[in-house]
């Protein structure tokens, strides 16, 4: 072949974004980095060209009332009931498609856990929700963040537990673009974060690609098909050419 392969490893890569071993890595490793031409993420990507990534945050928001015993409400003030009107709002959001270089970029806000912390026969005066925002590329986690809390509004305590940039669409890269030309690679859009998102501010041109099928993604039964992986090692070795 006639390019040489570097392959990194690490670990914790779907934990918290500041986690991540790709973290320390980078930092110890910034001249190596900064030598690559172009970088691939290893995603499930039903073998097409994910371009960019989506960013993300994650958001606590705390909805107060008021304790009693459940036999006698009237005397306290349910968290859980004083959610409606935020719980609502969220339930009527539409994702919001944003085209950045041509790709559509969707960006959506999420609950995605909700608990209190009492006992059955407790009126609760806490409810906890977990939001999870994904914001296309061009917009920065500051100005995600003050969108969030603009949506979340008054009188919910929020707190901001985890925060990963978007990644930037490198596609005018000339080895990119030659890939693309000898293998007729569709593109698409990457609606989720990956690690391109860390490289691209390297300054990297990265993408992500890879056999796996995305529609099964946190699914029971990942799987990738044989032919699949023959169809991405023969799209890969032609890059290495």
């Amino acid at each position: 072949l006639g390019k040489q392969l570097l392959c990194v490893f690490y670990d914790k890569e779907e934990g918290p974004a500041s986690e991540s071993g790709m973290v320390p890595l980078c930092e110890r490793e910034a001249a190596l980095f900064a030598s690559i031409d172009v970088a691939l993420c290893l995603e499930p990507t039903d073998n097409l060209i994910h371009a960019g990534c989506v960013g993300s945050l994650q958001a606590s928001v705390t909805v107060p009332g008021r304790r009693a015993h459940s036999a006698r409400p009237w005397q306290g003030e349910n968290a859980i009931y004083a959610a409606i009107p935020l719980l609502s709002r969220l339930a009527a959001l539409s994702r919001r498609e944003v085209v950045v270089d041509g790709l559509r970029f969707y960006e959506v806000l999420t609950a995605t856990q909700a608990r209190t912390d009492n006992s059955r026969n407790v009126v609760p005066d806490r409810f906890l929700l977990n939001l999870n925002y994904r914001f296309a590329p061009g917009k920065t986690p500051a100005a995600a963040a003050a969108e969030l809390r603009e949506l979340v509004g008054p009188g919910y305590a929020l707190e901001l537990l985890d925060e990963a940039p978007a990644g930037s669409v490198r596609l005018s890269h000339p080895l990119i673009a030659q890939w693309l030309g000898q293998t007729g690679l569709g593109v698409q859009a990457k609606q989720a974060w990956t690690d391109v998102a860390r490289l691209t501010a390297l300054g990297l041109a990265a993408v992500n690609f890879g056999p796996g099928d995305t529609a099964q993604a946190h699914q029971a039964n990942e799987s990738v098909a044989i032919p699949a992986l023959a169809a991405s090692y023969k799209a890969l070795r032609k890059l290495l050419e």
